[in-house]
This record gives structure tokens, C-alpha cells and sequence, in this order.
């Protein structure tokens, strides 16, 4: 009884390692929508594979929706749609212009513009390794051959 209990045990605590270590790696990709139009949009949604990955009531113009975060990058077809001001439903499919890696971490940001047209950004986020940090790049003095702060010119 006591091998079943940690047997048990150990699975539950396995599992939850398991969600946390998923639920960390979540939140990679972000994706927004930008009115860059004259006129305010009404219920604003963007679609993948038919879920829903963002919903907005009301986006005024030159605003942006605040960041979803998503699990994965949208993989099929995205599709964009909104309500104008003039009451008409528009409906629009948008794609990346270059493929997607799945371990991708960014932003996806959805613009619609002033004559409905949409278009897509795809910005990745800059890695710490990628970075220009001090010690990266050389300083004057190396390579020059004296000391420091000790030889006069």
C-alpha cells in the first residue's frame, strides 16, 4: 500500500513539474491588433484554424489592442474581422510572408489600415545572446602594446 501511495505521489508531482515547465515555455508569442485607420473598429476578432486567439470590442483609431499571449505561433489560416463604423462586417485572411519556426518568440502584430486592407508584422524579440553587451566587443587599449594608464605618449 505504501509503494502504491509514493508511486502516486511521485506521479502527481511529475505531472505538475510537467505543467509548470509548459505553462513557462507559454507566453513566447504575443499577438496585438493596430487601427491605423480614420475611424474607430467594433468587435475585432482574429481567428486560426477556427479558435478564437483574440477578441476585442472596440479598437478607436490609432490604438492598439493590448498583448495576447498564445502557446504557439498561428499555424493554417488566419483570418481578421471586424465591424467599420458604417456597420459592415469586413473579413480578411492574412499570412506570413516567410514561414514561422515552431520554437518562435515575438510579437505578431495584426495592422488594419485606413482602406481595410491588413497586413501582418512578424517581430522576433532579440535574445540576451544576440545582444551588444560590453565585454563583446574589444577595447582601444587591447591589442596595444604597453600598460594601461602606465605609458605616457
Amino acid at each position: 500500500m505504501k509503494r502504491v501511495q509514493t508511486f502516486l505521489f511521485s506521479g502527481l508531482v511529475l505531472a505538475l513539474a510537467v505543467s509548470l515547465a509548459g505553462g513557462c515555455a507559454s507566453g513566447r508569442v504575443r499577438l496585438a491588433v493596430n487601427n491605423v485607420g480614420e475611424s474607430p473598429l467594433l468587435d475585432i476578432v482574429v481567428l486560426s484554424d477556427s479558435e478564437i486567439l483574440l477578441h476585442a470590442r472596440r479598437l478607436t483609431r490609432l490604438s492598439a489592442t493590448p498583448e495576447v499571449r498564445l502557446s504557439a505561433p498561428p499555424t493554417g489560416e488566419t483570418v481578421v474581422q471586424w465591424t467599420g463604423a458604417d456597420g459592415i462586417t469586413r473579413r480578411r485572411k492574412v499570412v506570413a510572408g516567410e514561414p514561422v519556426p515552431a520554437r518562435f518568440r515575438g510579437v505578431f502584430l495584426v495592422q488594419i489600415g485606413r482602406e481595410d486592407d491588413v497586413r501582418l508584422f512578424v517581430i522576433p524579440e532579440r535574445s540576451a545572446d544576440k545582444q551588444d553587451i560590453p565585454w563583446a566587443r574589444p577595447e582601444s587599449w587591447e591589442g596595444y602594446p604597453g600598460i594601461p594608464g602606465l605609458t605616457h605618449e
